[in-house]
């Protein structure tokens, strides 16, 4: 049998690592301080950050990493520097990024209210011996992750539009920042927290329950 990864290597990889979010939250950064530096400039802001894209897509690609991420990274940033453009409007270029959050808010929502938490089905988050369907505990671990995902997305919502609507593109990009790579990182402990528990007391009341036998048993007829 394959050996699982620790769950803890398996939590950052789902959230793509620490590279991973520095990537996906590089251009943003760029944008921003571009617009403050060029004294509200959009065009030179929206350029800034779509080179700064371009840059993230090339790293990705010397590392090796998936088309899927490769693209999915800068078609994000290039949608998003689009309507800002389109609109005139320099804080809608975090408009993307806030639909996309209350995508998976709602998506979220509704997996615990038909007794599906996403969470569970996150790929290489939860070990073998993690049968959510079948186990209570498992079934409540599952649930209770999900439901500091949705916290995470709710929160986020809940200050993010509201600067939306108020036009405060730094302070956007602010909210942006803080809130992308500190709640992730947390959501993530906490969720590796949660299934750690109930994983790990799986596999112990595995083993006292199939003790592997004796030599005294063995050779008994």
């Amino acid at each position: 049998m394959s050996e699982q990864p620790p769950l803890g290597a398996t939590v950052r990889d789902s959230i793509g690592g620490v590279r991973g979010l520095f990537d996906s939250g590089f251009p943003s950064l760029v944008f921003v301080a571009a617009w403050l530096l060029t004294n509200h400039n959009l065009g030179r802001a929206l350029t800034c950050a779509v080179v700064s894209g371009l840059v993230v897509a090339i790293v990705r690609i010397v590392r090796k990493q998936s088309l899927q991420q490769v693209l999915g990274g800068f078609v994000g940033v290039a949608l998003s520097a689009y309507i800002a453009h389109r609109t005139h409007r320099a804080s809608n270029f975090f408009l993307p990024g806030i639909v996309i959050n209350a995508v998976y808010l709602v998506a979220l929502l509704i997996s615990v209210a038909v007794r599906r938490p996403l969470i569970a089905y996150l790929g290489g988050l939860f070990s073998e011996n993690f049968n959510w369907r079948e186990d209570a505990a498992h079934r409540s671990a599952a649930v209770r992750a999900t439901w500091i995902w949705i916290s995470i997305f709710a929160l986020k919502l809940a200050v993010q539009v509201p600067l939306l609507k108020a036009d405060q593109t730094a302070a956007l990009g602010v909210a942006r920042f803080v809130m992308g790579y500190p709640l992730f990182i947390a959501g993530g402990w906490l969720t590796w927290r949660i299934v750690r528990r109930v994983t790990t007391g799986a596999t112990g009341a595995t083993s006292v329950t199939n003790p592997k036998e004796t030599p005294d048993s063995t050779e008994a007829n």
